[in-house]
């Protein structure tokens, strides 16, 4: 019995990380329940069968095609990623359940004897895999969740992780030396380590650059509002330079309209501030506003004067 357990310590890690990382194809509800049923069902079954007096040895040998492949097909049918996305998952989960085993073999190989002793092993197991599942949910839960978009350049590490996975499965049912434990051990942690942290750095510079090139994309927006507003200014300039000279021209047209009068009336817009026109000799319209005068060359008088009108040229002015 104590061995079912041992073996499914790693087993239920493996299925836990399949879990946390699986992008849902169906909703939350559903997902969770089929998770739920399947594994529940698996644990069941398999600590079911131990109290019973079919071999344990022999329930352990079944495992992979029974419980572990289960898992693994229910991993492609309940996510939403690729196929490599899947595969890449599976492998992590893979390599942490190795690990378990691992730290399971090198409990054992100390020898505690008695009650007390295989439940000090069970708990050492369960706290080495409780240590890898935290560090899954911390670190990778949340990158696997959008993952997909640049895993396909990560392609090189399931080789990486692999390698120690089919060599600790192969070496860890015939090997009882403790060094080798203890150097598989070290392998496999190492390849777990390396490869989370470099997954973490990946992710966090693909943010930093997504991130600088949403801050670049803001920056040419607020450019290009900065250009229609000094269009919408120079418009607006050119319209008042227009309109006093429009009005320069009304007045101008008055003045000589009336003879006299206009000379009273400029007289009282000029003591409130307000513009008026005058002629200089050379026949060139003059825009007074209060006492600073507003002169432009461009402005000219046709020579043709007629009784009850003028005609006045006036070209573009770039004043």
């Amino acid at each position: 019995m104590n061995n079912i357990i041992f073996s499914m310590i790693p087993f239920i890690l493996f299925a836990f990380i399949c879990v946390v990382l699986t992008m849902r194809r169906f909703s939350r509800a559903v997902t969770y329940i089929a998770w739920a049923v399947l594994v529940g069902a698996i644990v069941a079954v398999y600590l079911g069968l131990g109290f019973t007096r079919l071999d344990n040895a022999f329930l352990i040998a079944l495992m992979p095609v029974t419980a572990y492949l289960p898992v693994i097909i229910a991993v492609f049918v309940l996510s939403k990623r690729s196929f490599t996305g899947n595969v890449f998952v599976i492998s992590v989960a893979l390599l942490a359940c190795v690990i378990a085993g691992l730290v399971r073999k090198l409990v054992v190989t100390f020898g505690f004897d008695g009650v007390w002793g295989g439940v000090l092993c069970a708990l050492i197991v369960a706290a080495v895999s409780a240590v890898i599942a935290f560090v899954v949910c911390y670190y990778l839960r949340g990158i696997f969740r959008d993952y997909d978009k640049t895993e396909k350049k990560n392609l090189f590490l399931l080789p990486v992780m692999f390698l120690p996975v089919v060599l600790s499965l192969y070496q860890i049912s015939s090997v009882s030396d403790l060094t080798a434990i203890l150097l598989l051990l070290a392998a496999d942690l190492c390849v777990f380590g390396v490869t989370t942290a470099y997954i973490v750095t990946r992710y966090k510079n693909m943010k930093l650059r997504i991130e600088r090139e949403e801050a670049l994309r803001q920056v040419e927006i607020e450019r290009e509002e900065y250009k229609l507003s000094e269009q919408k200014l120079e418009l607006g300039r050119r319209y008042r330079h227009d309109m006093r000279h429009h009005f320069a021209a009304s007045a101008s047209f008055w003045c000589r309209a009336t003879g006299g009068r206009w000379w009273s009336i400029s007289t009282r817009r000029r003591a409130r501030g307000g513009r008026t026109a005058r002629r200089n000799k050379d026949g060139r319209a003059r825009l007074w506003h209060g006492e600073h005068p507003l002169y432009c060359p461009k402005v000219q008088w046709g020579s043709q004067v007629r009784e009850y009108g003028r005609k006045l040229f006036h070209p573009a002015c770039p004043v």
